[in-house]
């Protein structure tokens, strides 16, 4: 939409571990803002090497934020993506998000697609 969020303050906590070739994590974040009351957000993800160069991984998330009495925005989204390098430096990638919005009880799809090059 465009429109910025102005943050009181924010604390955010993630812990992950590798068991070669799975890896878990989980985060938590918490805010407090100028525009709404409270905003927490909840994400998981879990994911492992099928290759020495390709990477599939599945998330989750969950996302509210609140003024005094209202629920502003409520939605999960369920994520699958996939990273195969090309070298040391690029990697190419492919992801798919399935959303739902708990306030407009609607549904909805995200993709992506891309090139990574790190310099």
């Amino acid at each position: 939409s465009g429109d910025s969020i102005k943050v009181k303050n924010e604390w955010l906590a993630v812990a992950g571990y590798k068991f070669n070739p799975v890896f878990v994590g989980a985060s938590y974040a918490d805010a407090k803002g100028y525009d709404f009351k409270h905003r927490r957000i909840i994400q998981a993800h879990l994911g492992g090497n099928l290759t020495p160069n390709d990477l599939l991984f599945v998330n989750y998330a969950r996302y509210k934020t609140t003024t005094t009495g209202d629920t502003l925005e409520k939605y999960t989204r369920y994520g699958l993506g996939y990273v195969h390098s090309l070298s040391k430096r690029t990697s190419v990638f492919a992801g798919v998000a399935r959303n739902k919005d708990h306030i407009a009880d609607e549904s909805y799809t995200d993709w992506d697609v891309g090139l990574k090059h790190t310099f």
